[in-house]
């Protein structure tokens, strides 16, 4: 219960974005790649993920419509599914918080409070002794946020 009562609170003090999770009612009918297309990229990067060493984030750009949000639900959905995704956050322009920097870093600590039980109590205790977390610069939320240490080794963990 105690686990409950910390992800309710982290939620609410965290000041999230609704919707950002890649598996949101919002994206709910949103594209994912079809089946034996983007097979080389897909494969790069699955291939990145189950890496033990090397680049610790893969840098998925492009130009606006070439499927870069498509191939990162595509992923999100795969990792979903192997129980092997913490958090996602799918931007998008023009609504409200989800087109904020803003809420990224404290939406993503609390998706990952959610996933790994025992990081909630982490996350809360960090966002009660930062009351303002979410009015703070990136790098400043970054800083508080990482600091947490299973945070920082689930970070890395997911990455690598």
């Amino acid at each position: 219960m105690v686990f409950h009562a910390d992800r309710r609170a982290v939620k609410a003090e965290a000041h999230c974005a609704e919707g950002a999770a890649f598996n949101s009612r919002r994206l709910e009918h949103g594209p994912i790649c079809l089946p034996d297309t983007r097979v080389g990229l897909l494969d790069e990067i699955m291939r990145w993920s189950d890496a033990r060493s090397g680049a610790c984030i893969f840098w998925l750009n492009g130009m606006a419509g070439t499927g870069k949000s498509t191939i990162a639900r595509t992923v999100a959905r795969e990792w979903g599914k192997k129980e092997r995704l913490g958090a996602s956050f799918s931007s998008s322009r023009g609504q409200g918080d989800l087109a904020r920097a803003s809420k990224f870093f404290t939406t993503l600590a609390y998706q990952l409070a959610t996933a790994q039980s025992g990081l909630a109590a982490s996350v809360r205790k960090a966002i009660c002794y930062h009351p303002d977390i979410s009015r703070q610069s990136l790098r400043d939320q970054w800083d508080v946020l990482s600091s947490i240490r299973f945070l920082s080794s689930t970070m890395y963990h997911l990455n690598s």
